[in-house]
């Protein structure tokens, strides 16, 4: 949906951010100083920052999500409804928010479809309620805020890292060890490919993951996976930055794994997660591996 605002005199010479603060009822400053970030804000059609002077006569266009046909809205199943939030189980083949590629389909689109009220819970109004996200192949568990409070709570716990989160993944399986911990940074290569390093920059982000394998099956192995941190492919590039590379994965793969046998999609399953409610009360929610995934293990046997 798009907005168009004409800035009069009496409001000549406000901050962006600040005049629109006013003038857009139910929006959050951090919301709006988020949507004039990735440029959804703009001032005669040319993209500012929040604390850009208005002058009378400006023309300020605002661009939310755009309202989605039925048709285009996933099937999610629900784990876990209370008024304060929802935990999912998150199907592969979607992702958890728009963005350039993926401007409907997602989990965003379900979720203001079945929660409408959802819409300014969170900081970012292109994704309300996200706490955190799952890689479009992925599946699995996600928690999503339905208040602002319980937003603000799932944030503190996840900058504090007291969230806990497990995932099950199939690995390539030469000579893996059986328990161990990958502590490399990632950064982003020239090309903007994510990457692991063997040292750490001003340009990268520390990154942890620790793993135990479960169960090796021929060339494979099923592995438990905990991150300490929780930077995007994070998992995906440590195995495959050890040689170790996630099955399925078109992204990271070793040559040796072309032509191999391999699953219909990445295997990744967020498996287990928990978090401390607003009362107080830890919540625990675990999932069997997905359908699609068990086949496929169950084929190696």
């Amino acid at each position: 949906m798009d907005n168009r605002l004409i800035v009069d005199e009496s409001f000549a010479g406000q901050r962006l951010d600040l005049f629109l603060v006013k003038n857009l009822a139910g929006h959050s400053r951090s919301q709006i100083q988020k949507l004039i970030k990735s440029g959804n804000i703009t001032v005669n059609n040319e993209k500012i920052s929040a604390h850009h002077w208005l002058k009378k006569g400006d023309a300020i266009s605002i661009v939310f999500l755009k309202e989605r046909g039925r048709e285009s809205t996933p099937s999610i199943e629900i784990i876990r409804e209370t008024p304060e939030f929802i935990v999912i189980n998150k199907p592969a083949g979607i992702v958890a928010h728009p963005d350039s590629r993926h401007k409907s389909g997602t989990v965003v689109d379900w979720l203001l479809e079945k929660y409408p009220e959802i819409k300014n819970t969170g900081d970012d109004i292109n994704r309300p309620g996200i706490m955190h996200r799952l890689d479009k192949e992925a599946s699995g568990l996600m928690v999503i805020a339905r208040t602002q409070k319980s937003f603000e709570n799932l944030k503190e716990q996840f900058q504090n890292r007291t969230i806990d989160k497990e995932y099950l993944i199939l690995a390539h399986d030469p000579d893996l060890p059986d328990r161990g911990e990958i502590d490399r940074p990632l950064g982003r290569s020239k090309f903007g490919k994510i990457v692991a390093q063997t040292h750490g920059t001003e340009k990268t982000k520390t990154a942890q993951t620790i793993f135990e394998v479960l169960e090796r099956r021929k060339n494979f192995a099923l592995i438990s996976v905990k991150t300490k941190t929780g930077r995007t492919h994070q998992i995906r590039v440590h195995f495959h930055s050890i040689g170790h590379s996630v099955a399925g994965d078109k992204l990271y793969k070793q040559k040796q794994t072309k032509g191999k046998i391999n699953p219909p999609r990445l295997f990744l399953h967020a498996a287990k997660l928990s978090f401390t409610d607003i009362s107080g009360e830890r919540q625990r929610f675990q999932l069997p591996l997905a359908k699609d995934l068990q086949i496929f293990w169950d084929q190696l046997k």
